[in-house]
């Protein structure tokens, strides 16, 4: 086994396969249902033989969250303990089906379809996880979170990503918070570490990548990545006067199934760009979000949250002479950085 740590959710009972040796023969089994733990198979079609303590899969094929499996290898029992070999299929999944088996709730709808080979040696769970090899490719389409989802599950990172991204879009451009995404990528594995280098992301707020490791063995995720926001009335204001296009790194780290999701909002380019009162108005007209944030933190700048004048104390026979008033200090008109990190500070926290 790998000597790296491996956290206690991987059991450590030996796995005997040792009863693998004492029989042989063909097997074709066909059945509407079988559970395996938290999975159930509907309309199962396995057809293996188990020869010298070896169970060859030639087939395996059904139903499971909506989508179709189909999947061969082997099974066998030799001294280094379990040895396992794979190749799938998984094709159009539902998303939320599949994450609530598991324990999350925040993906709302979706399609999922997988395609890949896996190896494995061990001699109980944890070495297993550990020794695991293979590579595939995953594409998740037209994936719905919900805004305030709970629960935990391998997939809670990238939900959280396209929450994050949701609520960014309802303030740039008044786009809906439940915009729909596709992702979409490569993988390797080795030695239970799956590594990804160009995922893709795309949603009608903007096109992304990420790359980054899934420690499955520890249960960690460390991932980058980088949205290039499409075109809204927001980022026309950051776009003035600068080349650079509105692109925001984010990050993803922590345990796999409750990981940090930070969107770097403050490295959106603008600085020194000033915002034009005409504009503000432009922007609060067209979200009602974004009005009540600019009213917070620009009261009376925008023409919400303004004070009301004082009344005018009653005038007496004989007033006493009044000094004469101080000129008001010069408000400059504020920074299109510093209006937006402000509204983007109180949508991502």
């Amino acid at each position: 086994m790998n000597a790296r740590a491996t956290t206690a959710r991987w059991s450590r009972a030996p796995i005997d396969l040792a009863g693998l040796h004492k029989f042989g023969g063909n097997l074709a089994v066909k059945s509407d249902s079988v559970k395996f733990g938290k999975l159930r198979l509907v309309n199962a079609d396995l057809t293996a033989a188990l020869n010298r303590g070896t169970l060859n899969i030639n087939k395996l094929t059904g139903l499971v969250f909506g989508g179709d499996l189909r999947l061969d290898g082997s099974v066998a029992g030799g001294p280094g303990g379990a040895q396992l070999v794979a190749r799938y299929t998984l094709a159009n999944l539902d998303a939320a089906a599949a994450q609530a088996a598991f324990g999350g709730r925040q993906i709302t709808r979706g399609r999922m379809s997988a395609s890949g080979e896996l190896g494995a040696v061990g001699a109980n769970q944890a070495a297993l996880i550990a020794s695991l090899n293979g590579r595939g490719t995953a594409a998740l389409k037209r994936i719905g979170v919900d805004t305030s989802g709970t629960g935990r599950s391998v997939l809670s990172g990238l939900a959280g990503v396209l929450r994050s991204v949701n609520k960014l879009g309802a303030v740039l451009g008044g786009r809906a918070s439940n915009s729909l995404a596709d992702i979409n990528g490569a993988y390797t594995i080795n030695n239970g570490v799956v590594a990804f280098n160009d995922l893709t992301l795309a949603s009608d707020l903007g096109k992304g990548s990420m790359r980054g490791t899934v420690d499955l063995p520890g249960w960690r995720i460390k991932a980058d990545g980088q949205l290039d926001l499409v075109q809204t009335l927001a980022t026309a204001l950051l776009l003035k006067n600068t080349r650079r296009r509105p692109s925001i790194p984010f990050s993803v780290r922590g345990a796999l199934d409750a990981p940090r999701v930070k969107l770097e909002t403050g490295k959106l380019p603008g600085g020194g760009i000033r915002l034009p009162i005409p504009a503000l108005e432009k922007l609060r007209k067209k979200n009602r979000g974004a009005a009540r944030i600019l009213d917070k933190i620009l009261p009376g700048l925008s023409g919400g949250g303004q004070a009301p004048a004082p009344a005018a104390p009653p005038r007496t026979s004989a007033p006493a002479p009044q000094p004469a008033p101080a000129p008001e200090p010069r408000r400059e008109k504020p920074k299109v950085e510093d209006l937006l990190k402000g509204i983007l500070r109180g949508l991502t926290r």
